[in-house]
């Protein structure tokens, strides 16, 4: 029978698989996002989820970005700051952020995929 410590060791195996970061660089500024994790992203969308179809898209874009920015030209950001940010910006460079992240989150999702 496997002791806790090895279950334990096992899980954090698994975890760290999904683990990362994404710089995106746009907008004059070096943006670094962590990859969210399960329990991160359920909160994204339930966050967005009182809203209609288009607008719990931009607001689960919003929420992502709010959960997943780590810092700007590293400089580390408070809750409170990146909700300020996300609450008052255009919404053009939430959905643009956004679509980078997605496709770099992609990118990693699929080297993930092809690891054995």
């Amino acid at each position: 029978m496997k002791n806790v410590n090895d279950v334990e060791k096992m899980i954090e195996d698994i975890v760290s698989l999904g683990t990362g970061q994404i710089e995106i660089n746009r907008f004059d500024k070096k943006w670094t996002f962590k990859i969210l994790n399960s329990k991160e992203h359920t909160a994204t969308l339930e966050n967005s989820s009182d809203n209609d179809m288009v607008s719990r898209m931009f607001k689960m874009q919003a929420e992502t970005m709010k959960e997943a920015l780590v810092s700007i030209n590293d400089e580390v950001l408070s809750q409170d700051d990146k909700n300020a940010l996300f609450d008052r910006v255009n919404p053009f460079i939430t959905s643009t952020l956004y679509r980078l992240y997605d496709v770099e989150r992609a990118k990693k999702e699929k080297e993930l995929e092809e690891k054995k």
